[in-house]
């Protein structure tokens, strides 16, 4: 363990690997008294651009689906579609509102 004394740091990083992988730095990292922590990644971590992106491509893709689905299984993924654009601009609406 480390000295109390010692400055502590503190650095951020996403690794990309095998789970395998993972799960070794994990050991060795513990193995080393190294703390760390898992970190989610959340919707709210995305820009409002990225959002907006996000918005204009799923409505793009149900517009192409409602066009070209020739199954009520496959017509149905233009409604899932149309779900999560209301789901991204209702996060987009409540960043608008923390900002005012």
């Amino acid at each position: 363990m480390e000295d109390s004394n010692e400055n502590l740091l503190t650095r951020v990083f996403t690794v990309t690997t095998t789970r395998e992988k993972i799960i070794a730095l994990s050991d060795y990292l513990n193995d080393n008294d190294i703390d760390f922590d898992k970190v989610d990644m959340e919707a709210a971590d995305l820009c409002k651009t990225d959002l907006n992106t996000i918005s204009n491509m799923l409505e793009y893709g149900a517009r192409l689906i409602e066009q070209t689905a020739s199954k009520p299984r496959e017509a149905d993924k233009a409604r899932q579609f149309k779900n999560m654009i209301k789901k991204i601009n209702k996060k987009l609406n409540n960043k608008k509102e923390e900002n005012v």
